[in-house]
């Protein structure tokens, strides 16, 4: 996946003196259309898993020492409705710069930080639900079926990219249907 959306350091020191339980994360809700704070705890790893509702996680780095954890799998099992028309009830969102898409995310995400030696932290305090919320567009409830649909392209033209001119291709492929994303986000 190309890169997150180059949040950049402010002048803002974050030290723990004693051994913490938690951290200060931000859960990225799509079908709530929400950005919330939310405390981690540091035991086991499977916590981000279940909040996000996923077997495996893949990362986006966001700079600065910030990553968005998502599922690995959310482009292939993207939940319906039982009884037809099988809506999709997942939600999906986009990250932008400065309204420039990045990433199709399908499902939650948990924004989490890491310091220098690579441990987990909390957020740094100027990485505020606000802010992210600046970067992330969410993608319109009556737009689901054809958010999953763009699911299926990416599933689709993915493969394995021998050399530079395969991967620009498939980078640019997944540029545009980001960008088709995009267009089903709510105004």
């Amino acid at each position: 996946m190309p890169g997150g959306i180059g949040l950049k350091k402010k002048n803002a020191k974050h030290k723990t003196t004693m051994k913490k339980h938690t951290t200060r994360s931000l859960l990225i809700d799509p079908v709530a259309k929400t950005v919330t704070e939310i405390m981690v705890p540091l035991c086991g790893n499977n916590h981000i898993h279940k909040l996000i509702g996923c077997e495996s996680c893949d990362q986006i780095d966001f700079g600065s020492g910030v990553m968005l954890s998502i599922d690995d799998e959310g482009l292939y099992h993207i939940p319906r409705q039982p009884e037809p028309p099988h809506a999709v009830i997942q939600g999906f969102f986009v990250t932008h710069v400065n309204g420039m898409p990045r990433n199709f995310v399908s499902g939650k995400g948990v924004l989490w930080a890491y310091d220098a030696e690579g441990v987990t932290v909390d957020l740094p305090a100027w990485v505020t639900p606000a802010l992210i919320r600046q970067h992330v567009a969410f993608v319109a409830d009556r737009h689901r079926n054809t958010a999953a649909d763009l699911c299926g392209e990416i599933l689709s033209q993915a493969g394995i990219a021998f050399g530079p001119t395969q991967i620009q291709t498939h980078q640019r492929r997944y540029a545009e249907i980001v960008c088709r994303a995009m267009a089903l986000t709510e105004k």
